[in-house]
């Protein structure tokens, strides 16, 4: 007998919202998959640690752009960095443009750990395919959806940014909804 999903079905019979809830699900277990492949790796990673060492090896060497690619401030990636840098994954140097500035670069013993878990997370990737029902319709889904959420992410976070903004879904449901004035 299987144990019932807290965040499973609530008793709405809107098949919008039925699937909604089923993609918010999914999300959260396929984001699980990806910190269980990572934190499994030789030297276990959290996923922004990973991400940050990634991002570099793919040539992004700012702590700055970092911190924006992450949505974070500079400070939260700075401690993360601190950490790779005191497993020996990364190094900090004067950036050769500015001398104010830090260049980050992954150190011998961080690119094999990088190319260890990108072969995991291709692994992985390559079970989530065979797991689809139609894999041929997946990846303009998943490509699709996943610049949709970016978009709406970055609404998201200018909101928070800015007072007295809106994101998009709260200004989409507060349209579909009455006003509390003109409920009975």
């Amino acid at each position: 007998m299987g144990v019932t999903d807290p965040l499973g079905p609530e008793g709405d019979t809107d098949p919008d919202i039925e699937a909604g809830r089923a993609l918010l699900r999914l999300g959260s277990r396929l984001h699980r998959l990806y910190a269980e492949t990572i934190e499994g790796l030789s030297t276990p990673l959290s996923v922004q640690q990973y991400r940050i060492l990634d991002r570099v090896g793919r040539g992004v060497t700012s702590l700055g752009q970092l911190a924006e690619l992450a949505r974070r401030q500079p400070p939260t990636i700075s401690k993360s960095v601190d950490s790779l840098v005191r497993q020996g994954l990364l190094t900090r140097a004067e950036a050769a443009t500015d001398r104010r500035a830090t260049a980050l670069s992954l150190t011998p013993r961080g690119a094999a750990l990088v190319r260890e878990a990108r072969e995991a997370l291709d692994r992985l990737a390559r079970w989530l395919v065979a797991a689809a029902a139609d894999p041929a319709n997946l990846t303009d889904f998943a490509v699709g959806l996943y610049d949709k959420t970016e978009t709406e992410l970055d609404l998201l976070v200018e909101a928070r940014r800015t007072p007295g903004r809106a994101p998009r879904l709260a200004r989409q449901a507060a349209a579909k909804s009455p006003s509390p004035a003109t409920e009975p």
